[in-house]
């Protein structure tokens, strides 16, 4: 009680235009706190609502556990997840199969992108002053190794000095499927 009759002798000591300023700096700090509460406040219920559909995600698929496991050993009846190749065994094949079809090439490393079943390793190969013939060879190599190296876009223009060869963009992609045992 002290303080708050050493607050009440200070309040009666000042003039009008002092309690005035007291006031509104009294109302200015209330009015920051209360809007970094109402900032919390919002966060909070955003953070709530993302648990929820996080919540409401997860048990959609703890109730389905039973249909993604069958289609799960459905995929791997027809898939050899032996066969399956890493970052770098898609970067040998696709340079094995290129240099196969006498293409002029040059390749970026590979990409990965890192999943609970499986690993997406993704690359880019550029071909120059290819002929459609040598185009059309690698595209029905690399079909033939589906499901295990897919094409995932591929963008062909004309060579401006050469009408008859090709510029080709390929983007490729492998699966790798991880040890489901452990």
């Amino acid at each position: 009680m002290k303080i708050v009759e050493k607050f009440l002798g200070f309040l009666t000591k000042l003039n009008s235009r002092e309690k005035l300023l007291c006031l509104i700096f009294i109302w200015f700090a209330g009015f920051i706190w209360l809007t970094t509460c109402l900032h919390r406040a919002k966060r909070l219920k955003q953070d709530w609502q993302l648990v929820q559909s996080k919540i409401k995600h997860f048990n959609f698929w703890i109730k389905n556990e039973a249909i993604v496991k069958s289609n799960l050993t459905k995929i791997l009846t027809w898939i050899d997840p032996e066969k399956t190749y890493s970052g770098t065994q898609l970067a040998g094949q696709v340079e094995s199969v290129a240099r196969d079809n006498q293409l002029t090439y040059s390749m970026t490393s590979p990409k990965t992108r890192q999943g609970d079943i499986f690993n997406a390793h993704t690359l880019q190969l550029r071909c120059e002053n290819a002929s459609l013939k040598n185009l059309v060879d690698f595209e029905n190599a690399i079909y033939a190794m589906k499901p295990y190296i897919g094409l995932e876009k591929v963008k062909i223009r004309a060579n401006n000095f050469n009408p008859t060869l090709l510029e080709v963009n390929f983007d490729l992609i492998a699966l790798q499927l991880k040890d489901l045992q452990q």
